[in-house]
C-alpha cells in the first residue's frame, strides 16, 4: 500500500472511530445506520491524471480494507452509509456516488468499483471552501434530516458498558458501576480532607523519556526531582522554596523538594518525573504514589489520577 493509500485508510478509520458514539441515524426509512461519512476529492486542474487515479484506488481499497470493515461492522446497526463527491473550481462540485449503504466486504468492493469506474467530473481551478460547503450540504439531504429512525423521530441512548467496541482484552475497570445514563460519575481520586491536592506526574522538560534521564547532560539541567507548589499552598503547609517534602498516599510515601511556582492551579502539585528511583532521597520513585487501576470502559491507564497529603520532611 503506498504511503498517499495508507493516509487515506487512516483518515477512513479516524472517521470510522466516530461508531462508538455515534446515533443510530437512518440510510434509509427502515435502514439505521451508525455513521454517515462523505468521501470527497479534489479534481482540479493541478491533479494530474496519475494523483487523480490514485485518489480513486486508494478511496476503493481502503473502503474494502478489513480494518476498515471491521470498523464498519462494529457499530451497534453493523453497517454505515457512504458517499463520494469530486470538487474544483467555484460552482464545480458533484456527487458522484449517492448514500450507499456499506454493511460487508461484498458491499464495500461495489462500493470502490464505482469510485474508479466513474469519469472524471472536472478539472478546473480549486475552491477548497466550495468542496467543503458542498460536501456538508449532503448531510442536508441524507435520509435522516427528519429526525432518527424512531416512530418520533426523537434521538435514543442506550449504552452497553460491558460490551464497548474496541475495548482492552485486560482489565477493563468498574464498567458495571457505570450509571446507565451518567451526568458525572464521581470515579476519579477527588481530594478530601486527608488528602487536600491532586498530584500530576508529567514528564520532566529534558526527559523525552527514560533513556534520557540516565544522561549527564539532561540530568544536570533537571538538577533533581522536585514538585512544584503554589507559593500560597506551601505556605499553608509550612513549606518554602527548596524545603524537603514528604508526599504521600495510600499507596507510600516519596520525598520530595518544593519548588515554588506560581504558573500551577491551587490544590494541585506537579512531580516533573520520569526520574528513575535512585535518583530520590529515599530511593522511592514517584510512580510509588500513583495508581494503576484500569479504567473503565474500555480498560487502559488512568493519568494523573492521584490525590496526596503533603507534609514537611522531618
Amino acid at each position: 500500500m503506498t504511503g498517499a493509500a495508507r493516509t487515506l485508510l487512516a483518515g477512513i478509520l479516524l472517521a470510522l472511530s466516530a461508531l462508538v458514539c455515534s446515533p443510530g441515524v437512518g440510510a434509509a426509512a427502515d435502514e439505521p445506520v451508525d455513521l454517515l461519512l462523505v468521501l470527497s476529492a479534489d479534481v482540479s486542474r493541478s491533479v494530474d491524471h496519475a494523483k487523480f487515479q490514485l485518489q480513486r484506488e486508494g478511496y476503493a481499497a481502503a473502503i474494502a480494507d478489513p480494518r476498515v470493515l471491521a470498523a464498519i461492522t462494529s457499530g451497534r446497526n453493523r453497517r454505515i452509509a457512504v458517499c463520494f463527491v469530486e470538487w474544483s473550481g467555484v460552482g464545480n462540485q458533484k456527487l458522484v456516488i449517492d448514500w450507499t449503504l456499506i454493511s460487508d466486504s461484498a458491499s464495500a468492493k461495489r462500493f470502490g468499483d464505482q469510485i474508479v469506474e466513474a469519469p472524471r467530473s472536472f478539472a478546473d481551478r480549486t475552491s477548497i471552501s466550495g468542496g467543503i460547503d458542498f460536501a456538508f450540504a449532503q448531510f442536508a439531504r441524507a435520509p435522516y434530516r427528519d429526525g432518527f429512525n424512531w416512530p418520533d423521530r426523537k434521538f435514543r441512548f442506550s449504552p452497553d458498558w460491558p460490551n464497548v467496541p474496541f475495548r482492552s482484552p485486560g482489565p477493563c475497570g468498574p464498567f458495571a458501576a457505570i450509571p446507565e445514563f451518567p451526568d458525572h460519575w464521581e470515579v476519579i481520586e477527588e481530594a478530601d480532607d486527608e488528602h487536600p491536592f491532586r498530584l500530576a506526574t508529567s514528564p520532566a522538560r529534558n526527559f523525552l523519556n527514560s533513556t534520557f534521564n540516565e544522561t549527564p547532560a539532561s540530568r544536570m539541567r533537571e538538577g533533581r526531582p522536585t514538585l512544584l507548589m503554589h507559593p500560597d499552598d506551601a505556605a499553608g503547609t509550612g513549606l518554602s522554596d527548596g524545603a524537603p517534602a514528604l508526599v504521600g498516599n495510600r499507596r507510600g510515601t516519596v520525598r520530595l523538594h518544593v519548588k515554588l511556582f506560581a504558573g500551577v492551579r491551587r490544590g494541585v502539585v506537579i512531580a516533573e518525573s520520569i526520574w528513575p528511583n535512585h535518583a530520590y532521597d529515599d530511593g522511592r520513585g514517584i510512580n510509588t504514589l500513583t495508581g494503576a487501576d484500569a479504567i473503565a470502559p474500555f480498560g487502559g491507564a488512568a493519568f494523573h489520577d492521584n490525590r496526596v497529603w503533603i507534609r514537611p520532611a522531618s
